[in-house]
């Protein structure tokens, strides 16, 4: 049974591997303050940011490193994040926070859907777990896609490389998201 006066804590960020290399002073200042509170955290890594493998930023991966050897665990998040619409349209939740995704889709559909075929999707996921697995020495168990874009070609194209987990979800009320603006 769960003490209800506590609950643990899951802490989760996207997005790291982005070009711009502040991101490495403020993923460690992250870690450090996750550190000092007992919390471990899972990292979504992007492979190929800024088409440049993600394993040849030499100061990211250092910090990455120290951070696992901490305890913390990174998993795959995309191929290059260029685009949210890279493996799947986002949520409808997501429309009034990100409109442009939704524009993009709109505005040529077929070209997407083309995009995201399976054999499509599954390359780009095994370039990513290439890189990955460079950079780590073992395979991700994890994906979620950039702005949690999906489409049912992702599912069977991660069922195909073996990734059986995935985050790409977000629960999120009309309620909700009012009351955040």
């Amino acid at each position: 049974m769960t003490d209800t006066n506590t609950m643990d804590l899951i802490f989760t960020n996207d997005d790291l591997g982005g070009g711009d290399e502040r991101h490495v002073h403020w993923f460690q200042d992250v870690i450090d303050f996750l550190n000092g509170r007992g919390i471990r955290g899972t990292f979504f890594w992007i492979p190929k940011a800024e088409g440049i493998p993600s394993d040849q930023r030499t100061e990211l991966m250092a910090a990455i490193y120290r951070a696992r050897e901490q305890g913390h665990d990174f998993q795959l998040h995309g191929l290059t994040h260029q685009t949210c619409l890279e493996f799947g349209v986002p949520p409808s939740a997501l429309r009034r926070e990100k409109p442009r995704p939704f524009a993009e889709y709109e505005a040529n559909p077929e070209k997407w859907a083309s995009e995201h075929t399976r054999a499509r999707l599954r390359a780009k996921l095994e370039e990513g777990i290439e890189i990955y697995e460079r950079a780590f020495g073992e395979r991700p168990v994890i994906f979620r896609s950039p702005c949690v874009g999906t489409c049912p070609a992702l599912y069977e194209a991660l069922v195909d490389v073996g990734i059986t987990h995935d985050s790409s979800w977000i629960l999120r009320s009309e309620e909700h998201t009012s009351e955040l603006q």
